[in-house]
């Protein structure tokens, strides 16, 4: 059916839904209002902190369900932050599983004699559309210009391989290969501005969805904190396929001749048709353009000189406690010593421990306090003062006294590009296989 004969199809009578359908469409439809509500409020007053607003809302009914319903040994107070996959983000779906359910039932009872949502339907198609492109394009955006995996620092380069977390070892796969990274982006991008477009709605549908599924299973395999996201933002892609699933499968699968999906026209008035194609214009570069920005502006603060010239990562060449040497053997010494914007100190036997840093550049001083505080072994151990002095621009010696002992330390600073990984490059000819 062409567009231009959409609007005479317009006033034929609608063929009623199943029962199974009108149900199932009645709780997916509460079910997604719910989920897609903390996103439409993040941008509005107040509501502008990506949600926590909202979810501050949803506090207390949450609790209270983790409590007397879950019987939890422990009160949910952790809020959706840096990790997808919190105790609240588990038991809100839980919530907005049973509003919806319930919704459904007062639904069903209300409007028991309706037969079909045919208009309602396809206003939440386009909801999910706009709101699934908007968030592959922001994906595909970082991707692109490659900011999502940050950078391979020398302090990851020296990291024992097996002390590195699954997360951690995909952060690192991603992040070693910018091209490879682009190309996944690209795959985003694509599937996020062809379901912006009703026309391509099914074909962008279908590139999310083999996106999706490669990002899924790399959250679930990875145990990346983004595992119930992910899945949301499949099945959405899913929802928009299934209009056109029979007619796929018949061109795929069976060979059978399909017929072209009917169009129908969105109700606009003629005056309204230009500015509806110009606004949603500007709306579609703004979903582009604007991530790309982001993206942009977060690869100069990475491309961007450290805050203080010593900053780096450095392996410790001698190390004298009370004026002793102290041997390789003592799991005491240091091995590596990493100033960003706190200052790491890596045993021999590779464990960390952290320090938040003030730097008084006159004095040549760094102010170290445990990070997190709880990890202080108490207040006269809480801050730890040391004096710097950089014999060049790769060496840097510190002196003074540190966790109840007179310290002095010489480092060498450690060159990433020297590490394999990082100076092996790209091979077109390989004789033999270097695998190492």
């Amino acid at each position: 059916m062409t567009e231009a004969a959409a609007p005479s199809a317009a006033h034929e009578e609608r063929a009623p839904w199943s029962t199974p359908r009108l149900i199932g469409f009645r709780f997916f439809a509460c079910y997604w209002a719910l989920y897609l509500l903390p996103m439409a409020t993040s941008f509005l007053p107040f509501f502008n902190d990506t949600g926590d607003t909202f979810f501050r809302l949803w506090l207390p009914l949450v609790q209270w369900v983790g409590e007397h319903v879950l019987h939890l040994s422990y009160k949910i107070t952790v809020l959706p932050a840096g990790s997808g996959d919190t105790t609240f983000d588990y038991v809100i779906l839980l919530c907005y599983a049973a509003i919806a359910a319930g919704a459904t039932v007062v639904w069903s009872i209300v409007d028991r004699r309706r037969r079909e949502y045919e208009r309602l339907e396809g206003g939440l198609r386009v909801v999910l559309r706009y709101s699934l492109g908007v968030i592959m394009l922001s994906y595909g955006g970082i991707k692109l210009i490659p900011t999502q995996f940050g950078r391979i620092t020398a302090d990851r380069l020296i990291q024992p391989y097996g002390e590195s977390s699954p997360m951690g070892l995909l952060w690192t796969f991603m992040a070693f290969s910018p091209v490879y990274t682009a190309f996944c982006g690209l795959g985003e991008s694509l599937g996020g501005i062809l379901v912006l477009f009703r026309r391509t709605t099914a074909l962008g549908a279908l590139v999310c969805i083999g996106v999706l599924s490669n990002v899924v299973l790399l959250n679930f395999s990875y145990d990346v904190p983004v595992k119930l996201f992910s899945t949301h933002l499949l099945a959405m892609a899913v929802w928009l396929v299934l209009p056109d699933a029979r007619r796929l499968a018949d061109l795929l699968l069976f060979n059978r001749p399909v017929e072209a999906a009917p169009i129908r026209p969105l109700g606009f008035q003629a005056r309204l048709r230009w500015p509806r194609a110009i606004a949603k214009t500007l709306f579609v570069a703004w979903a582009v353009v604007y991530p790309m920005y982001q993206a942009w502006q977060s690869l100069t603060q990475f491309n961007a000189p450290p805050a203080y010239a010593f900053a780096g990562t450095y392996e410790v060449e001698s190390f004298m406690r009370n004026g002793m040497s102290v041997p390789t053997s003592d799991d005491r010494r240091w091995k590596h010593v990493i100033l960003r914007t706190r200052f790491g100190a890596r045993s021999m036997r590779d464990s960390v421990r952290i320090f938040t840093m003030e730097r008084d550049t006159v004095k040549r001083l760094l102010t170290l306090k445990l990070w997190p505080p709880m990890a202080a072994g108490g207040d006269t151990l809480a801050t730890q003062v040391l004096a710097y002095d950089r014999p060049d621009t790769n060496r840097l010696r510190l002196r003074g006294r540190f966790l109840g002992d007179s310290l002095d330390v010489e480092m060498r600073r450690i060159d990433r590009a020297k590490f394999l990984l990082m100076s092996r490059g790209f091979h077109w000819i390989n004789e033999i296989p270097f695998n190492r």
